[in-house]
């Protein structure tokens, strides 16, 4: 759950919900909304094993099946982290790894290159820390041309530590690791 306050047009807010299955994360309802707009969402209907019908609340007549594995906007950053905490050999610098993605009315693969892992400033919160950085490559189908970057920390176990999105409209987007919260080693089981 995010809640982004913007001055004049109120707070832009987006959730995924979901569990896990054997693709990873598979996301039950992802929504948003922006300022006293109603709100959008993308519900994933699924059938129990890994597949069934997307619903759209802006095209409810466009009911494509689920891909295995398919993400929202929000909850791939999260897949990424999961798939390196299996194996931090995967997604070499100059990969591609096809990720299907659900934005409000579409169910689309994304391709993302991977950076590799680096030793560097991108998430100023770390200081110079390793990370790896995927983009998304932009997509001939897309008229919107939207940039997505998203850099992923060792240090977070791999969670997201900085993403980054460009849209067509030039409004960036930018989600950052500040701190996390301290750990009540009371409440530790030894």
């Amino acid at each position: 759950y995010i809640n982004i306050p913007y001055a004049v047009v109120g707070p832009f807010v987006f959730e995924s919900r979901g569990s896990v299955d054997a693709y990873g994360i598979a996301p039950a309802i992802y929504w948003t909304r922006r300022g006293d707009k109603p709100p959008r969402y993308s519900r994933f209907d699924r059938d129990g094993q890994s597949g069934g019908k997307m619903f759209f609340s802006e095209k409810p007549d466009h009911t494509p099946e689920i891909i295995p594995g398919t993400q929202d906007r929000f909850s791939l950053m999260f897949q990424l982290a999961s798939l390196l905490n299996g194996s931090e050999k995967i997604d070499e610098a100059g990969s591609i790894r096809g990720i299907p993605v659900v934005d409000y009315d579409t169910l689309e693969m994304w391709q993302f290159k991977s950076y590799g892992e680096n030793n560097s400033e991108d998430i100023p919160s770390l200081g110079k820390s390793i990370n790896r950085h995927y983009a998304l490559m932009q997509r001939e189908s897309s008229p919107y041309k939207r940039q997505v970057d998203i850099w992923l920390a060792k240090d977070l176990d791999w969670l997201p530590g900085r993403m980054r999105s460009l849209e067509s409209n030039g409004r960036v987007l930018e989600l950052v690791f500040k701190q996390r919260a301290p750990i009540d080693r009371s409440k530790l089981i030894d």
